[in-house]
């Protein structure tokens, strides 16, 4: 199945980096300067603050995880998505295959609101979002991406 193609969206897009130190991972086809590390030791609260216009959006994180294989293993990585403080929904980033970590795709897409005034989105890991595999919740983020609708 393939990703979709926008048409007539201009979205805005975040580089993870700026936010969060870079991973020194050598991996392939990031977009800006690099990513990040999540695990359940790296990164577990990320604070993202907002200067977008106003408006409803879909949000989505561009990942990879190269944790294992995507039909058989259970080390989906799982963050939870915040807007000033209020809680929105899931990321979920499923393992795109073993060692696949050039592999980039883009998680679940939430809705969101931003408002006018100053914003700010946190990615984090909570207690809820630990996986069937429990030790392994692994991904590098490249950027998050708002699609205005």
């Amino acid at each position: 199945i393939s990703e979709p193609i926008l048409i007539g969206a201009k979205p805005v897009y975040l580089e993870m980096e700026k936010f969060a130190e870079r991973s020194p991972a050598n991996y392939l086809n990031f977009s800006g300067s690099g990513f990040i590390e999540i695990s359940t030791e790296k990164n577990l609260e990320i604070e993202i603050p907002l200067n977008i216009e106003p408006g409803e959006y879909v949000v989505d994180l561009r990942y990879s995880n190269g944790s294992g294989h995507w039909n058989t293993d259970n080390k989906c990585a799982i963050r939870s998505l915040f807007l000033n403080g209020d809680y929105v929904g899931p990321i979920v980033m499923p393992q795109r295959g073993l060692h696949e970590w050039s592999d980039w795709g883009y998680s679940n897409s939430l809705r969101v609101t931003i408002p006018e005034g100053t914003n700010m989105m946190k990615i984090s890991f909570e207690d809820w979002n630990i996986n069937m595999h429990t030790e392994v919740n692994k991904a590098m983020i490249d950027h998050i991406r708002f699609i205005r609708y």
